[in-house]
């Protein structure tokens, strides 16, 4: 998932490289732990990492946070996961434009960050076009890294009220499109 700014001049690239733990199929956690990279590129530098730092289930949850925002339901204008690297905010909203804050830390710091310097802050202004690109791409990606277990969280939390989960609909879109039903993107 590629996130870009015109207006601060700044790309934020997610993406899941694999499971950190792809051998071990019988421990909820660790069976479900991804690896992500970023990449940063900004007027205050750029850098790329890689770090254990999401759960598939919580890839769902990002899924589902971005399409809400995206439809104009941001009922929640933070999104977090249980290790704390990563940090999504709604800062603002126009017509057709969402301001995001994206906080990172501990593993996720510029290579260069400064001692004492705790979280590094990327400002992006989207466009609803470019979210909407971002989230298809985002929930094609974490179909390749599907929840292991059967006792793995839900891909929505429990307070969820929306019918569907975002990456769970693309997978039936998959699924008809691989039967010749429709043209994967």
């Amino acid at each position: 998932m590629l996130l870009k700014s015109a207006e601060t001049q700044t790309e934020f690239e997610f993406r899941v490289v694999g499971y950190q733990f792809p051998e071990v199929t019988d421990e909820d956690y660790d069976a479900n732990w991804l690896l992500v990279s970023i990449n940063v590129r900004s007027p205050g530098g750029s850098w790329s990492k890689t770090d254990p730092c999401l759960l598939t289930w919580e890839g769902h949850w990002f899924a589902n946070w971005l399409a809400d925002i995206m439809a104009g339901r941001e009922e929640e204008k933070t999104m977090s996961f249980l290790d704390s690297n990563l940090f999504f905010e709604v800062e603002g909203r126009g017509q057709h434009q969402v301001k995001l804050k994206i906080e990172l830390s501990d593993e996720l710091l510029p290579t260069d960050a400064k001692p004492g310097e705790k979280r590094f802050t990327v400002s992006l202004v989207i466009s609803l076009a470019d979210l909407r690109a971002a989230v298809a791409d985002w929930c094609w990606e974490m179909r390749l890294f599907p929840m292991r277990l059967e006792k793995a969280r839900p891909c929505r939390p429990y307070n969820d009220k929306r019918p569907g989960c975002a990456v769970c609909q693309q997978e039936k879109v998959g699924r008809v499109a691989a039967a010749g039903g429709l043209a994967k993107r």
